[in-house]
Order: structure tokens, then sequence, then C-alpha cells
């Protein structure tokens, strides 16, 4: 039997996957993932391709400096105002550093189940 995780990537590889990605969200199987971002920044794009390869769906927002969406990452992590700031269900992981300490430590995937 595999595991929910490896059952979701196999299903996000149908020709359909943004509705069933709409549909999973709507029925709680995956969780909200939310990225904000800024133009040519190396980290970012580190995360944003961990979270592909993981098959993960995410909402990316375009946060530059000086941005309504920049303050607002700012003000839901508590101050932080590197970038990428990344959110599962509204709770704040941190950067790209920290996405990727959560990964090699295997909290990571838990956070996509639940």
């Amino acid at each position: 039997m595999c595991s929910p995780l490896h059952a979701w990537r196999t299903i996000t590889k149908a020709k359909h996957s943004c509705a069933i990605i709409a549909v999973a969200y709507v029925i709680g199987i995956m969780p909200n993932v939310e990225i904000y971002t800024q133009p040519f920044c190396p980290y970012c794009s580190r995360a944003l391709k961990l979270l592909r390869d993981k098959g993960v769906a995410f909402t990316e927002i375009d946060a530059p400096h000086g941005s309504a969406a920049r303050r607002d990452a700012t003000m839901r992590s508590n101050g932080g105002t590197t970038m990428p700031q990344i959110f599962i269900d509204g709770r704040s992981i941190g950067g790209c550093d920290e996405l990727l300490a959560l990964d090699r430590s295997g909290q990571l995937d838990p956070l996509f189940t639940t």
C-alpha cells in the first residue's frame, strides 16, 4: 500500500490535476500552501522547486520590495523580512532554509498530509 503523499503525487499528474487539486482543498485532503516570492530570488526558486518536486500545490504570491504583499508577508510571519516566506495552512514555516531543514529532518511531508 502506498502512502497518502505518494498517492496524491500520482493523482496530481493526471490530465485534470487543477480540478483534482481544487477538490482536494475543498474536502481537506491537501493543506493550503502559500509562498511569498520576489523576482530574481535564488532562495525563492529553490523553495519553489522543492514544492514542485514533491507535487505540492501552492499559491505563489509576488511580493517585491515595497509592495502590499511584502508587508502582508512580514506581518503574517511575525516580522520575517527575507524571501521567500512560506505558510502551510496559515502557519508560518519560515523561508527556504527552514523549508529545506524540515525536509531533511523528515518533518515536511507530514505537513502536506492533513
